[in-house]
């Protein structure tokens, strides 16, 4: 069933992308968009058809990290911004200019590659083997040092919430008087 005005709002929304995998970058900056996130891309963008062109932009999001946001994904999120955060503060008028301003709109080639801005890839080491994520609502690619520094970011959030729990099941959630190590 085509999906119109009319049946829009009944629509199944658009599963998260998630997941990972190690891409390389060729010598002109392009990197190929697994199959795997293809459809999720093209169901956020509400494209369908696999064989229809898919627009993106290539942007920084919220966290800094250079991103793939479907056209209109990237364009719901400037407007909530906008919104939400109201006319004349000035940390949410430079957050705008830099989600406004440091920004490139392509098409997926017919290999579903996209180029990587030079000044995005060269600030954020964006060169030879990178990671695509899918993160939500648009996919972010990462240096290795940064998918690394990730990846120990999580493990001491998890070491320490194993600590909690532990000290929780072993005093009851009460200060037991028993000191760690030092």
């Amino acid at each position: 069933m085509e999906k119109t005005p009319q049946n829009a709002a009944s629509a199944k929304p658009a599963a998260p992308l998630s997941g990972f995998q190690l891409v390389k970058v060729d010598d002109r900056n392009r990197v190929a968009i697994p199959a795997r996130f293809l459809d999720g891309l093209r169901a956020l963008a509400g494209s369908g058809d696999s064989k229809s062109d898919l627009e993106v932009v290539v942007a920084f999001d919220l966290l800094g990290k250079v991103g793939v946001f479907p056209k209109n994904v990237h364009e719901e999120m400037v407007a909530q911004i906008e919104g939400d955060d109201g006319a004349g503060n000035l940390h949410v008028t430079g957050v705008l200019g830099v989600l406004r301003g440091a920004t490139e709109s392509q098409t997926l080639d017919g290999q579903a590659r996209v180029r990587i801005p030079t000044l995005f890839g060269r600030s954020r080491g964006l060169v030879g083997e990178i990671v695509v994520m899918g993160v939500g609502r648009h996919l972010q690619l990462l240096s290795l040092s940064d998918w690394d520094a990730a990846v120990a970011e999580y493990d001491a959030y998890v070491r320490e919430r194993r600590l909690a729990e532990s000290r929780r099941s072993f005093g009851g959630g009460r200060d037991t008087g028993l000191a760690g190590p030092a």
